[in-house]
């Protein structure tokens, strides 16, 4: 008896473990941080990273990234994540939604490490084949 507690104890927390590590992908978003980023960062300038929902980011991350929104004007529910190594690179906008409005040409870049330590913040401008954003917009509501 105890040991079947304990082996079902044993697979449910490995069921858990590795459903938290299975990324919530968004639909074919991806970061190509290009050199300025990857400098800045420590990221390879030529790995697509795929982007990912809030929900698969730790909550430390995301509260951090929020704040920081909120800091510098971007609206948090904008926020983009894109996990690399022990890190996520979030990317700000201000607009996302039905009130869309005119983002600048550059974007607002900072990387967390998975603890919520921020890393680094740039102003990163995208150019086509060595630092894209794809796609340009994500429209969410709110």
């Amino acid at each position: 008896m105890v040991r079947n507690i304990l082996g079902a104890a044993l697979l449910f927390a490995t069921v858990a473990c590795q459903q938290a590590r299975t990324p919530v992908l968004a639909d074919g978003g991806y970061l190509l941080p290009g050199p300025h980023a990857a400098q800045a960062f420590g990221v390879s300038a030529v790995d697509r990273l795929p982007e990912v929902l809030p929900e698969a980011v730790p909550n430390r991350v995301v509260d951090a990234a929020t704040d920081a929104a909120l800091e510098r004007g971007k609206r948090p529910q904008c926020n983009r994540y894109f996990p690399a190594d022990n890190r996520f690179i979030v990317v700000f906008s201000a607009f996302c939604g039905s009130d869309f409005g005119k983002e600048t040409d550059s974007r607002l870049l900072m990387a967390f490490h998975v603890d919520g330590r921020a890393l680094g913040e740039i102003s990163w401008m995208p150019s086509t084949g060595t630092a894209e954003l794809h796609p340009y917009m994500r429209f969410r509501g709110g």
